[in-house]
């Protein structure tokens, strides 16, 4: 058998898209997965997606066999990939071929990080760990539709630099992080067109936040959280009302948020809001 291995970047030309797809349904009759929504299909077109892919195909048979999507979904140089393989065309190799073209498009990119989405196969846990992988975490994907809610009861607006400090308590509070780390974040955040901060405020005062990314026509909250002193007073529920009215103003089809599968108060929280579970995924990191 003769294969060789090759990168590519968005836009994908009409061909490659047509097989991909082919590869992507082939798969999926096997394994149950949507490897279409995991390939990162509905960005295909887009000249201005940050990520690349790694391509294996079969000389012999002129066909496509094998594909690696890494994707910068929020633009912090921080890559999510997923990879899909003919059936037929596993256990010879071509997973660590499409990791070693991994590595080398994030070394390109100077990629600050790197993360592995997988499904529940135990297979592709194994291949993972031989080429020095560990478990991370899990967490399930929870959506709910966009739609118009009228009874917000506080006032939401765009981050302003006036706002890093209390930002940066309730991001430690949240979420342990330096004050370094969230004024990276937030800059980070600035520079990706599809991404934005919010804050919500009462009497002028700001109460929580929250930071959401377009993708697939979808609007993404990306984290959120509420100055610990507020906590436990509506302000999450109003915040999430208003995200559902933001993606209903933007005329997209859903909200969407990972939630950790141990964060049982988050869970308990987002499905009084609303959201269901569509979806569990792991992640593995470098050792």
């Amino acid at each position: 058998m003769n294969v060789f291995a090759m990168k590519a970047t968005y836009p994908l030309d009409t061909l490659t898209q047509q097989e991909l797809t082919q590869l992507c349904e082939d798969a999926a009759r096997t394994d149950g997965v949507n490897y279409l929504e995991w390939m990162h299909e509905q960005d295909w077109n887009e000249w201005d997606t940050r990520g690349f892919f790694v391509f294996i195909y079969d000389e012999d048979h002129d066909r496509l066999v094998a594909a690696l999507s890494a994707f910068d979904a929020f633009g912090l140089h921080a890559y999510e990939w997923s990879m899909v393989i003919e059936p037929l065309y596993r256990s010879i190799g071509l997973e660590e071929v499409l990791i070693d073209g991994l590595k080398h498009g994030l070394e390109e990119r100077q990629a600050t990080g790197e993360m592995a989405v997988v499904d529940q196969r135990q297979e592709m846990k194994q291949v993972l760990e031989q080429q020095g992988y560990v478990y991370s975490s899990s967490k399930l994907q929870m959506m709910t539709a966009a739609q118009q809610e009228n009874d917000v009861e506080f006032n939401v607006r765009p981050y302003q630099p006036d706002d890093l400090q209390v930002v940066q308590q309730m991001m430690s509070d949240g979420f342990g992080d330096l004050p370094e780390e969230t004024e990276e974040f937030i800059a980070l955040m600035d520079e990706e067109s599809s991404s934005h901060v919010f804050v919500a405020t009462q009497q002028d005062e700001v109460v929580a936040m929250v930071t959401t990314a377009v993708l697939e026509r979808q609007l993404w909250i990306t984290s959120f959280t509420t100055l610990a002193s507020k906590r436990r007073q509506g302000i999450a529920s109003n915040l999430v009302k208003w995200v559902k009215n933001e993606a209903y103003r933007q005329q997209l089809e859903s909200v969407r948020l990972e939630v950790e599968t141990e964060n049982i108060e988050a869970l308990t929280f987002y499905k009084q809001a609303g959201f269901e579970v569509v979806e569990q995924v792991d992640y593995y990191i470098v050792k």
